[in-house]
């Protein structure tokens, strides 16, 4: 259930790449029709005119490595050294933290001998043969998939005994392949439904069988995703990211921002393949401790446009000047200020 996913995006764009990113006029390599000098980099890269032209691009390389035609994904050794690392852990007990910045406990991904705690129910992680899945369904699905035993964990809700099974792959990472039901006893149910159960005592249990995903950050600054089953009273939502994996998502989509408006300008003076670092427009506020470089004036944090007195980035050597943007070149100050300062 985890992911080289940093190092799949950048062999992504490597695979797509054309030799030279065009500067307009060359033939989209989809239908032949002339790639715009103003579109997205990202085009200019693939030599796709349009987003259409990128999908049918993006297809067409998907059903190559399907037919064996060009070379899949290869995890990097950095990848396979952290799996590794976080197989070999002691198994632990990971609660839900309801008054935390992030309501759940987690780890890179589950091994034998976890307990799942959420809202107050529990999920045990215990090899299969623990389980009694010979001669049942499980072991027919088992051999179809051709996973054996030891590729094979089962989740157990200990309030209930009911279990499913997780499957993992030759590394010992859990995958996205689970049997998809839910066992009690001699029956089975949808894991894909709310359960409708009863308590000893005959009162009603609703329980829901989530599939846990978790965008999450390890300490070198790498993503990966914590997948998991887990059984609890309430649906845990699909897709939830960490306080960190949050933050610098957001501090890319500023950096990104600040970028290509940087390029919209030069494109707007005729420089059509200009270069530009990805700066984080926070990151220089922080720097200058919120102080306009203009006007030597605070920048009140929070402000959004269009308050004149926001903050923004102000190149020092202007954009019309080609001066460019990298944190050396760049200061914080109030949007009035830049605008009165201009292109001086």
């Amino acid at each position: 259930m985890a992911s080289d996913s940093d190092g799949y995006w950048e062999w992504f764009e490597e695979q797509l790449k054309q030799p030279d990113r065009a500067k307009g006029g060359e033939p989209c390599v989809i239908c032949g029709e002339p790639v715009p000098a103003k579109a997205h980099w990202k085009h200019r890269d693939r030599h796709v005119c349009s987003s259409r032209c990128n999908s049918t691009l993006i297809r067409r390389w998907k059903r190559r490595i399907q037919r064996g035609e060009a070379p899949a994904f290869e995890p990097s050794a950095a990848y396979f050294e952290a799996t590794a690392h976080a197989a070999r852990r002691e198994p632990r007990v990971m609660r839900t933290l309801p008054d935390a910045s992030f309501p759940y406990e987690y780890d890179r991904f589950p091994v034998v001998g976890d307990v799942l705690e959420r809202h107050g129910h529990h999920t045990a992680y215990m090899a299969i043969e623990e389980l009694p899945y010979k001669g049942t369904f499980v072991e027919q699905v088992m051999q179809d998939a051709n996973y054996p035993p030891e590729r094979t964990m089962g989740a157990v809700h200990l309030e209930s005994g009911g279990w499913t099974t997780v499957f993992m792959d030759a590394q010992g990472v859990p995958s996205r392949l689970h049997l998809g039901q839910v066992i009690f006893g001699d029956y089975m149910v949808s894991s894909h439904k709310p359960i409708g159960m009863t308590w000893e005592d005959g009162s009603p249990m609703e329980l829901y069988c989530n599939f846990e995903l978790f965008r999450c950050l390890d300490d070198n600054g790498k993503d990966y995703t914590w997948e998991a089953i887990s059984f609890a009273p309430v649906h845990i939502e699909v897709g939830l990211w960490t306080p960190e994996f949050a933050e610098r998502s957001q501090k890319r989509e500023r950096a990104t921002r600040a970028r290509s408006s940087y390029l919209a300008r030069l494109r707007a003076l005729g420089v059509v393949d200009a270069d530009a670092k990805r700066v984080d427009p926070m990151g220089i506020y922080r720097r200058d401790n919120w102080t306009c470089h203009i006007c030597g004036k605070p920048i009140q944090q929070g402000l959004e446009w269009p308050n004149p007195w926001m903050a923004t980035l102000d190149h020092i050597e202007p954009v019309s000047r080609l001066g460019p943007h990298d944190a050396g070149n760049l200061a914080s100050a109030h949007w009035i200020c830049n605008i009165i300062k201009g292109n001086s």
